[in-house]
């Protein structure tokens, strides 16, 4: 089901279509490439212009982040609040993470002005990519959960940045 806000699909699709996705990568053996971007200081963003302008800055936001999505097979959904999700059918690492930086150049470039940003004054994005084979791979649900751990890193690593990362991570 779409969300009216963004036309973006919503976590339950989003969730529905990572198990199916999850399930079909396995069977075939190939990669699977997960998404999770989180609007930086979109609070702040909200609070100094209000709701109705945190609204248009979604459907703005929305809009972009779903253009990177076109293939195919490609999902993209707003999961919660500010933050969305993406997945990507037979992704290698370096695709991945090119496609994860594309998004955050297409946010940048919308120039949406966050006076409150401590950084550059405008809306940024900070995004995890994280990419699995199934077979070789815990659960679907844990790969969600190392993607919001990856997320908050990037989140407390400075925000408006990308980490690509291989799930399950490699052993140090």
């Amino acid at each position: 089901r779409a969300s009216r806000l963004t036309g973006l699909k919503n976590r339950r699709y989003f969730d529905a279509a990572l198990r199916r996705e999850w399930a079909i990568a396995a069977r075939e053996g190939r990669a699977l490439t997960l998404y999770l971007f989180d609007l930086d200081f979109f609070r702040a963003y909200n609070d100094t212009f209000g709701d109705l302008a945190g609204d248009a800055c979604l459907k703005m936001v929305g809009r972009a982040i779903g253009g990177c999505f076109r293939r195919a097979g490609d999902q993209c959904a707003r999961v919660d609040g500010q933050r969305f999700g993406g997945l990507v059918a037979s992704s290698d690492g370096q695709g991945a993470e090119a496609m994860g930086e594309r998004v955050a150049e297409r946010i940048r470039a919308l120039c949406i002005h966050n006076p409150r940003a401590p950084q550059g004054k405008y809306l940024t994005v900070s995004a995890a990519v994280i990419t699995a084979v199934p077979d070789r791979a815990p659960r679907w649900d844990e790969l969600m959960e190392y993607a919001e751990s990856v997320l908050a890193e990037a989140k407390r690593d400075g925000r408006d940045r990308v980490i690509a990362r291989a799930f399950p991570a490699a052993p140090s």
